[in-house]
């Protein structure tokens, strides 16, 4: 297994990305973008091991239907038309080929200060939640390292 820490997309994407990267990427050909961190890089394998952030509508396909946790929500604003778009973490994990990859995705938790004055800047999210997929239950205010790595936790 590699232990590379970084890797340089060549054109089109043009980007370098490392562990703890946020990124924009598509899971199969023209099913959209997701938003991940990467955890690892496979360069023999040409894929990176990233950690998801679900929209909204990605985690109604996870909890199940009549499930009351979806009430439970916080800070999902109906209809969000433009960014910053809003996003739960996850404990889910998805191999992402290289060419999957779609640029860098810039997330930041709720009560960061810069939060405000994200409106309208392209490929911003924003996360107060965190899904837990064994137990099908959402928490909020979780402990989150933003973007970039600052040396301390938010809260």
């Amino acid at each position: 297994m590699d232990h590379i820490v970084s890797v340089f997309l060549p054109p089109p994407i043009g980007i370098s990305i490392s562990v703890n990267t946020f990124i924009r990427f598509e899971i199969s050909p023209g099913s959209g973008e997701n938003v991940g961190v990467v955890e690892g890089i496979q360069s023999e394998a040409s894929k990176l091991i990233v950690r998801r952030f679900l929209s909204l509508d990605d985690l109604r396909r996870y909890v199940p239907a009549g499930n009351t946790v979806m009430d439970e929500v916080t800070l999902w604003p109906k209809n969000a038309s433009c960014p910053p778009f809003y996003l739960c973490d996850s404990d889910l994990r998805s191999d992402v080929l290289f060419n999957s990859v779609c640029g860098y995705a810039f997330v930041f938790f709720m009560s960061d200060d810069i939060s405000e004055q994200l409106h309208g800047m392209a490929n911003t999210y924003l996360v107060s939640s965190y899904f837990d997929s064994s137990s099908l239950i959402v928490r909020h205010g979780r402990t989150f390292n933003s973007f970039p790595y600052s040396g301390h936790f938010f809260r």
